[in-house]
């Protein structure tokens, strides 16, 4: 049997905080068999409004940083979603009814490979490109 997981918080700000309205959920049904295998909080408008009041903040600072300092989020980002690949995988497949090996390659692998070749790609390119034209470095 697997194990019901569940989320109840969402994450806003760089923090998983209590959902302005936590009552309110959505069942994750397992595609073998129909049955609920875990359950997540839906955001309402105030964690929508919360959330985009946060990026906007953040948003000023990071298209001021240069293009070195984004690459360490980016890496940082790359490998925890690497270190988590295999279960995420698991969860995905059960849920959507992918094969393991698709989930893990394509849903889990897609994301996981611009966040790190971008700061590879990033380091080869040093000497000809600094950041954007709308955010020069």
């Amino acid at each position: 049997m697997t194990k019901r997981i569940v989320r109840d918080r969402v994450f806003i700000d760089g923090r998983w905080e209590a959902a302005a309205f936590p009552t309110i959920g959505i069942d994750v049904i397992d595609s073998r068999n129909g049955r609920v295998m875990g359950a997540a909080t839906a955001g309402g408008p105030k964690d929508v409004d919360r959330a985009v009041s946060a990026a906007r903040s953040s948003l000023q600072d990071w298209s001021s940083t240069s293009s070195e300092h984004r690459a360490h989020p980016l890496e940082s980002l790359a490998d925890a979603l690497e270190a988590q690949r295999d279960e995420a995988a698991r969860i995905i497949s059960l849920e959507v009814g992918t094969p393991t090996l698709i989930s893990r390659r394509v849903q889990v692998g897609l994301p996981v490979a611009p966040c790190g070749l971008l700061p590879k790609r990033l380091e080869t390119c040093t000497g000809r490109f600094s950041g954007s034209p709308a955010h020069p470095n």
